[in-house]
């Protein structure tokens, strides 16, 4: 069956809204009934997404007045539906309606995520990036930045690697299937995702009917592995089923491998970045009026101190300088390893525990609980032999803090 949006003109002609075009008016209480009865894992609330851009402010007003009444209907009711909530958030062309949806829908409490109606700037339609990001923005402005954000569409490979920048997590896979659909292949340029560039065989074009080689020679999957463009060609002249199968397998196999390189660069770029939050002493350039405070380590989120030198200084007071550089260098180590195993194991924690409860929500703050509690006590001896040293180190700095004070009260007088 074509999709809704491939009908999009054809509802707007008819002039009586999606549900009276499809002949199934769905409203809350229908909805919750379906989720409940498909047993779903996660589901998107509903939205009013009929609005054009030449829209009025009160049709933009009603269809945010409406998203927040679907909203209230479906998840804050008696019989709200279980599984992760996944909040529609529109507002069509308008920044202030952008951002009134998120506030008014997007802050409630029952909500694992969002998902962003830009129906508008799907592939085929003419885009303008920087509208796209100024209602991304506005829409992401007022909401915390941990949550699950999601948008739904046939978006391209450069567009979809745009929305990675402007903050979405997650798409569908409706992309790989509509150009499938129009005998289209699509194929990644050999430096994606640092640059955007894709490419298009377009089976429809007689050029393919004598073209013996295989579909991609560099590509792993069964249609490139098995048959050639000719094939191909030959299958969508006479519209034969196998030709939109074979495409999908390759073309979603292809959008796949996009988003495994979007993950592999974010994940070398998050690795730069924490190297450049870890500064070494030789970056250090000091003032010798000031003792230096460094950023947190990425990690242990302590951070590094550099102490002033004094003039003249004595051997007591560079002793006494080491060794607090010293205690914050040990604190700093502990915390790494400490930090890094307590992340390691709550990973292991919240995999395994959505594997026990077979839903893709959140892990509850209850479950948490068992862990931290677990956590603590696993490590007890550890943090209780740091605290012990942390406090052996710090009283044992008293005695040569008083003398390297004494010293500079000296010298002070022998200035005046």
């Amino acid at each position: 069956m074509p999709a809704l949006l491939d009908s999009l003109n054809v509802v707007q002609k008819f002039g009586k809204g999606a549900p009276g075009f499809c002949g199934m008016p769905l409203d809350p209480r229908l909805y919750r009934e379906v989720v409940k009865n498909f047993m779903c894992d996660s589901y998107d609330t509903m939205l009013d997404y009929d609005v054009p851009r030449d829209s009025l402010n009160k049709r933009l007003s009603k269809a945010v007045d409406r998203t927040k009444t679907f909203y209230d209907l479906v998840v804050d009711h008696d019989e709200c539906p279980e599984g992760a909530v996944i909040v529609s958030l529109g507002g069509g062309f308008n920044d202030y309606y952008r951002r009134k949806c998120a506030v008014d829908v997007g802050l409630n409490k029952r909500c694992d995520g969002y998902s962003v109606d830009l129906r508008e700037f799907t592939h085929g339609s003419e885009v303008d990036k920087e509208e796209l990001k100024k209602l991304v923005e506005e829409t992401f402005g007022p909401l915390p930045p941990t949550r699950f954000r999601f948008v739904a569409g046939p978006f391209d490979p450069a567009m979809v690697l745009y929305l990675v920048r402007l903050g979405f997590d997650c798409f569908d896979s409706s992309y790989a299937v509509k150009i499938s659909e129009e005998a289209k292949c699509l194929r990644l340029a050999d430096d994606y995702p640092y640059s955007s560039q894709f490419e298009l065989l377009d089976f429809n074009d007689d050029k393919y009917a004598d073209d013996y080689e295989k579909v991609f020679d560099s590509c792993d999957c069964y249609t490139c592995k098995n048959y050639t463009r000719m094939y191909l060609r030959h299958l969508t002249n006479t519209k034969e089923l196998l030709g939109p199968i074979l495409l999908v397998i390759h073309n979603l196999t292809e959008y796949q491998r996009m988003f495994l390189l979007i993950r592999n660069a974010i994940g070398e770029a998050d690795a730069k970045l924490r190297q450049k939050m870890v500064i070494s002493d030789d970056q250090v350039r000091m003032d010798r009026r000031y003792d230096w405070v460094g950023p947190p380590h990425p990690v242990s989120k302590i951070r590094p101190i550099k102490l002033r030198r004094v003039d003249n200084e004595s051997d007591l007071e560079r002793q006494y300088r080491e060794a607090r550089e010293e205690l914050n260098r040990w604190s700093s180590s502990f915390w790494e390893k400490h930090n890094t195993l307590f992340d390691k194991k709550k990973s292991e924690f919240v995999q395994k525990r959505k594997k026990e409860i077979g839903r893709i929500e959140q892990i509850s703050a209850n479950d948490l609980s068992v862990f931290y509690k677990e956590f603590l006590d696993l490590e007890h001896a550890n943090l209780m032999a740091y605290n012990k040293e942390w406090y052996r180190r710090n009283i044992a700095l008293c005695w040569p803090a008083l003398k390297v004070n004494m010293i500079r009260f000296m010298r002070l007088l022998k200035r005046s």
